[in-house]
């Protein structure tokens, strides 16, 4: 199981609730331009919002722990690269049956071959969605996330100072 966290955004009336991912951080703090963050280089990804069947009685703004099976992250590059090439390359097999001395044959049927399998696989890719690739809801934190930045920022010394 491949595991991330994200924050509940609004809770929908069909027992399921919206999610997000966010890129900077589950507080949102690592956006901020700071010497404590990660810099920017290493943070390319973009926030997420997606929907996931309630089954801990997640509330709202409560951060989550999402998984997806780690065999759908396979079959799903299986699908998107796999099945393009595998009718790219019977595509160039049949063109060339229509004229071994030509090669515009072989060129032609891996084009059709290519695009038929791309269309193939995006229909394959919508009806998997729903079942293999849905992510599912792990459990709830007990609290709500602090970022380590936002603790700092927020200490502040108990009693005072002798001189």
């Amino acid at each position: 199981m491949i595991e991330t966290l994200a924050v509940v955004i609004n809770e929908l009336d069909n027992g399921t609730v919206e999610c997000l991912k966010g890129a900077g951080g589950l507080c949102g703090s690592c956006r901020e331009k700071s010497d404590n963050c990660v810099p920017e280089v290493f943070n390319k990804s973009k926030e997420v919002i997606f929907k996931v069947k309630n089954t801990h009685n997640a509330k709202l703004e409560d951060v989550v722990r999402i998984g997806v099976p780690a065999k759908s992250v396979l079959l799903s590059a299986l699908v998107a690269y796999g099945v393009p090439l595998l009718g790219l390359v019977i595509g160039a097999v049949i063109g060339h049956f229509f004229d071994k001395e030509s090669q515009i044959f072989s060129m032609i049927g891996s084009l059709i071959g290519l695009i038929v399998a791309a269309i193939i696989a995006l229909l394959v890719a919508r009806i998997f969605v729903n079942y293999f690739w849905a992510p599912k809801m792990l459990g709830v934190l007990p609290k709500r996330f602090v970022c380590q930045t936002r603790q700092k920022e927020e200490m502040q010394p108990i009693g005072k100072t002798i001189e």
